[in-house]
């Protein structure tokens, strides 16, 4: 087995391998919404989501696929403060990305029988825990955001934000089964891999004709 800690880009890149055929977009819980900044005046919210997906069916062998998209809950909270009609402030607290899946049964995503080679060859599958591999591709990933952004109103309809973020990530994927061909019997350990980085955008709003629009980049 291969046991490494990698960045959370790479994390997520291993945890969109795992779902996309079957558990598209599991990754984005929040949106990461800059919405508040469309509400004049003072404004704050608290929010808790519970989500019991619902995923079953067959891969691409004709093997069925049990259930396997699991429970999860999130929370999120902002306080966004108005100095004056151009100035404003948010902070932001949301858990943006997550998975909590995993793969039971007989399928191209699991790996029941240690002598059946999921490799193209012994030679690719040897870096990744040679022959003996078995057990269930699963992915368990949560992640915390905090957002503070300022807001700055050069004319009644358009707004300029920028701010600072702060990440963290931390999360387990195990890679299983025909699916993943060489890298099947692949570990990955992340264990709060945080970041501070930037952000920036613009919002647009014409009330007259019910239109909002928000552009928002981070680093």
């Amino acid at each position: 087995m291969i046991r490494s800690p990698l960045t959370p880009l790479a994390l997520m890149i291993a945890v969109l391998s795992v779902g996309a055929t079957a558990h598209a977009a599991a990754l984005d819980r929040s949106g990461q919404s800059i919405a508040p900044f469309f509400t004049p005046g003072n404004y704050a919210e608290l929010g808790y989501s519970f989500l019991d997906p619902s995923v079953a069916g067959t891969d691409a062998s004709g093997n069925r696929v049990p259930e396997m998209a699991k429970t999860y809950d999130f929370w999120s909270g902002i306080v966004k403060i108005s100095t004056d009609p151009a100035y404003s402030f948010a902070l932001i607290y949301d858990q943006p990305f997550g998975a909590n899946v995993e793969y039971t049964g007989v399928n191209n995503f699991t790996a029941t029988n240690p002598a059946t080679p999921y490799a193209l060859s012994s030679a690719l599958q040897a870096p990744y825990g040679a022959l003996g591999i078995t057990g269930n591709t699963k992915a368990d990933v949560t992640s915390e955001n905090v957002t503070g952004i300022r807001g700055y109103k050069p004319m009644p309809s358009l707004q300029i934000l920028g701010g600072m973020a702060w990440q963290d990530v931390e999360g387990d994927v195990y890679l299983r089964g025909p699916a993943y061909k060489a890298a099947s019997g692949y570990d990955l350990h992340m264990s709060g891999n945080s970041n501070i980085g930037g952000v920036i955008g613009a919002a647009f709003e014409k009330p007259e004709i019910a239109l909002r629009a928000a552009l928002t980049y981070r680093t």
